[in-house]
């Protein structure tokens, strides 16, 4: 979301019960470092957001490149990031949702 569009939204963060959720390990293309996100559906609409959880992200960086299904229990802190902007001449800042918290039923990360 634009910076410019951020004020004219009310609500920045939000729980919510996701569907088929997974945190997913990968190596960003670009960077080459592995990324930590949460995969899922929520309100019918699939998401890939970065894991900014430090718990669920260190565990999970740790166990590897993969996919790890989460409880159908679990819950999620989304977030709006500060905005970022690009190093680019006249580039826009934008802010990203991200799932700040991760809540499981067993209090630990993939139920373990």
């Amino acid at each position: 979301m634009a910076e410019k569009d951020l004020a004219r939204h009310r609500r920045s963060i939000g729980l919510i019960r996701p569907e088929g959720a997974q945190i997913v390990v990968a190596t960003n293309r670009w960077s080459g470092a592995n990324e930590v996100r949460a995969r899922f559906t929520y309100n019918g609409v699939q998401y890939e957001l970065k894991v900014t959880d430090p718990i669920y992200h260190d565990h999970f960086l740790a166990r590897g490149v993969g996919r790890y299904p989460l409880s159908d229990r679990a819950l999620m802190t989304v977030s709006l990031a500060e905005p970022y902007t690009a190093p680019q001449p006249g580039a826009q800042a934008y802010s990203y949702k991200i799932v700040a918290a991760v809540i499981e039923p067993s209090g630990s990360p993939g139920g373990a």
